[in-house]
This record gives structure tokens, C-alpha cells and sequence, in this order.
């Protein structure tokens, strides 16, 4: 069996980790074809089920657009909830919101704080963000020591 099948067996069986997994799996085209709507369906019966980390992935799929209208407010107030709950990737994911001024006033500070946050969690996106900001100066003052730190953190897999 695949991974794919494997994994569909056990989100059919109502395995919610599963079911976000596979969400993830069709969303990203990972061992199948893309497929939004499927990725959809698998993440909100995870997140039926009270899996944060599928409720973050709704917001994905709104702030992008993917199988629904986009709707990066939507995607907004489903990041803050999964913040509040410990979902650090939520954290990164609004961080983009205010580095681009989706639906928020565009605030790098704002955007920085977040990214940093994610990347203390060990959010590998969130580490990029704050070398990346350090590296343009964006929301925080230039400095190539402290993005390089940041960018062995990400290629160390920590």
C-alpha cells in the first residue's frame, strides 16, 4: 500500500491526525494529484473532530483561496483562534497576513513579532520569515549575523 492509501484508510476510520494528514497530502499534491476540494473535506472533518492543526489548514485554504472564495478575514479570525490555542503555525501564517497587509493594516513590526514567535516553536516557515526579515530589514533592524543564525536553525532541522 501507499502512503496515500494508508493514510486514507485511517482518515476513512476517522483518525483525525490522518485526516489532516491527508488534507495535506491532496492540498500540496504529495503522493497524488492536487486537489483542493478533497483537501478541504479532509481538513473539516478533522477539525470536527477539535484538530487545531487542520483548523489552521481551513485558514490556509481561505486565506489562498483553495476550493472556497478567498477570504483572508476569514483566514485571520481562524489563525488568532488557533494561536490562542498553541497552534504556532497560525502564528507564521498571520504574520504574512500583516507583512502584506491582507485584510489587516500592513504592519512588518507586527509581522516580525509573529514570524519570531513561530520560529522560537520550531516552525521551519517562521525561522525563513525572521531571516528573511533580518536579512531586508523588514520589521526590524538589518542584521546578516542574526538572519545566519536563523538560517542554520532551518538547515539544522531544529
Amino acid at each position: 500500500m501507499t502512503e496515500l492509501e494508508i493514510t486514507k484508510q485511517k482518515a476513512e476510520a476517522g483518525d483525525a491526525e490522518a485526516q489532516d494528514r491527508l488534507g495535506d497530502m491532496y492540498r500540496l499534491g504529495s503522493g497524488t494529484e492536487k486537489n483542493y476540494e478533497e483537501a478541504l473535506k479532509w481538513y473539516k472533518a478533522s477539525e470536527a473532530q477539535g484538530n487545531i492543526s487542520a483548523h489552521n489548514h481551513v485558514g490556509v485554504m481561505y486565506q489562498y483561496g483553495y476550493a472556497v472564495e478567498k477570504d483572508c478575514e476569514k483566514a485571520r479570525v481562524i489563525y488568532e483562534e488557533c494561536i490562542a490555542k498553541g497552534e504556532y503555525k497560525a502564528c507564521n501564517n498571520l504574520g504574512i497576513l500583516y507583512n502584506n497587509g491582507l485584510s489587516v493594516p500592513k504592519d512588518q513590526e507586527k509581522a516580525f513579532s509573529l514570524f519570531l514567535k513561530a520560529a522560537e516553536n520550531g516552525v521551519p516557515q517562521g525561522m525563513e520569515n525572521v531571516a528573511n526579515a533580518y536579512i531586508k530589514g523588514h520589521g526590524v533592524q538589518r542584521d546578516y549575523d542574526k538572519a545566519e543564525k536563523w538560517i542554520i536553525l532551518l538547515q539544522s532541522g531544529i
